[in-house]
């Protein structure tokens, strides 16, 4: 019997021919066409040419491997598990010096992946749970730097090492070390800025261009006798306003500007929404009605006056506002500071 596609003399009745892979099973028309000698030939040419840019990308990094050892002090060479303390320092490190080149790279991926992730949950304004992500993570690095210990234990079997239990708890401290510096490195520069930050949550452009909804403003308590006219304060986490008389001023309202003791409030004394009675202000707040020009108000002591959202005079006491902003914390492109409601870089 031949074989009907290379014409080779076959011998009893294989299901495919040994030859060319011409399957025999349905009748004397061969039921896959063999490749092409010279698909063949680029087909080996193109597997050597990837075999031989891997060997030399290998020999590249053996290379820079010893290069990296040799500059390193005796005494340190000398330190039990050199791989470990390499994988904490960044995984996949580790792998990289005993020569496991694929993994290494394929970890170190893997962690700045995850890193990215974390850090962008938590500069996220609504703040996910990021329990599982952490435990994850921890599992991951757990699994790293246990596996470079065992291979480095086969490359080298007669190195000195540590004694199992020693060597268990290092790693644990290790493990519980790099989380805790992970979530500092993820979720500090946040906590600092939310210890003494609050995020506006107003749904409308009623405070631009100074803030905008999702700013996370720079609130500080009002130390008695510091606050001025024209800083910012917030009253709630939706309202926020300049400041535009203190104790003893007389505030007038007039159509096309606000009179203190008789004086037109101009450039940065001026209030931060302007006077609009038809001002399209939130639902819990509609039922302020606006004030007519002309409208008078004197400002007591511990209080401090404002034209509440573009409507009317109003004035509170001091002690009950949440505090004065100093300035604009996050997103990074808007953060500033504030003088007496004047805009400075941080």
């Amino acid at each position: 019997m031949n074989c009907p596609s290379c014409l080779q003399e076959l011998a009893g009745q294989p299901a495919r021919c040994p030859f060319c892979q011409t399957s025999l099973q349905r009748g004397p028309v061969a039921s896959v066409a063999p490749p092409r000698a010279r698909d063949r030939e680029a087909a080996a040419d193109l597997a050597y040419r990837a075999a031989m840019a891997e060997h030399d990308a290998r020999s590249r990094l053996d290379g820079l491997v010893e290069r990296i050892r040799f500059h390193i002090p005796e005494p340190l060479r000398r330190i039990p598990h050199p791989e470990l303390w390499l994988s904490v320092l960044l995984p996949g490190l580790g792998h990289l010096s005993l020569g496991w080149y694929r993994l290494g790279f394929l970890i170190v991926a893997a962690f700045l992946g995850m890193l990215y992730m974390l850090v962008t949950m938590a500069l996220d304004q609504y703040m996910p749970d990021t329990t599982w992500h952490l435990f994850w993570t921890g599992l991951m690095l757990g699994l790293v730097h246990s596996h470079v210990v065992r291979a480095a234990n086969q490359k080298y079997p007669g190195r000195p090492v540590w004694p199992s239990l020693a060597l268990n708890v290092t790693v644990l401290l290790l493990l519980s070390g790099q989380l805790y510096l992970l979530g500092r490195l993820t979720y500090g520069p946040r906590h600092r800025m939310e210890v003494r930050g609050i995020r506006l949550q107003a749904y409308g452009d009623w405070f631009k261009p100074h803030f905008q909804t999702g700013d996370l403003l720079d609130v500080t308590p009002i130390v008695p006798g510091t606050l001025e006219r024209g800083d910012f304060v917030m009253i709630d986490p939706q309202t926020i306003d300049r400041v535009l008389g203190m104790e003893g001023d007389e505030l007038v309202l007039q159509k096309e500007q606000i009179l203190r003791n008789g004086k037109a409030l101009t450039g940065a004394q001026r209030p931060l929404v302007a006077y609009d009675p038809n001002l399209d202000i939130p639902d819990q707040l509609a039922r302020t009605p606006p004030a007519n020009p002309g409208q008078t108000v004197k400002v007591h002591s511990g209080e401090a006056g404002f034209l509440f959202w573009g409507r009317r005079l109003r004035t509170f006491p001091i002690a009950s506002l949440p505090g004065r902003i100093d300035g604009i914390l996050y997103p990074p492109e808007r953060a500033c500071r504030f003088e007496r409601g004047i805009r400075r870089a941080r």
